[in-house]
């Protein structure tokens, strides 16, 4: 499992992918460069960067700070200290995670 969909119709579910564009990359050491079309949402004074581990290198993921929402395609997600919150805008439908645990709505 690479994440939960929202879609059009249905409540979210979970989601499998091994497509490396799941990731919010900014830039890839290792040779794997998405652009900017990944990472659209990041600038400078929204949020923070952090370097992974990745394949024969090191990437860079763009990080969405705590307390601060992100809408993109319809979807909105904030981050805060009890976890995840994501919804679809158009559907109501959503899912919230944390260390604790995940529940789709």
């Amino acid at each position: 499992m690479a994440g939960v969909r929202l879609g059009t119709e249905g409540p979210a579910q979970w989601a499998c992918s091994g497509d490396r564009q799941v990731f919010p990359y900014r830039a890839s050491a290792s040779g794997f460069d998405v652009g900017a079309e990944f990472t659209a949402w990041w600038d400078e004074g929204f949020g923070s960067l952090v370097e992974v581990p990745g394949d024969g290198g090191t990437d860079t993921l763009a990080v969405l700070p705590y307390d601060r929402a992100l809408t993109a395609d319809g979807i909105t997600c904030t981050i805060a200290l009890d976890g995840v919150t994501c919804t679809n805008e158009a559907t109501g439908h959503s899912f919230h995670l944390n260390r604790a645990g995940v529940t789709l709505k």
